[in-house]
C-alpha cells in the first residue's frame, strides 16, 4: 500500500516536472521569437 502511494507521488511529480519544462520551454521560445503563445 505504502509503496503504491509513493510510486504514485513519484509519477505525478515526474508528470508535473514534464509539464513545467514544456511551459518554460514555450515561454523561452516566445521571448526568443517575440510572438505571443
Amino acid at each position: 500500500m505504502v509503496r503504491k502511494v509513493l510510486m504514485r507521488k513519484d509519477t505525478n511529480g515526474m508528470i508535473f516536472q514534464s509539464k513545467a519544462d514544456s511551459f518554460l520551454g514555450a515561454e523561452r521560445d516566445t521571448v526568443e521569437s517575440g510572438t505571443a503563445v
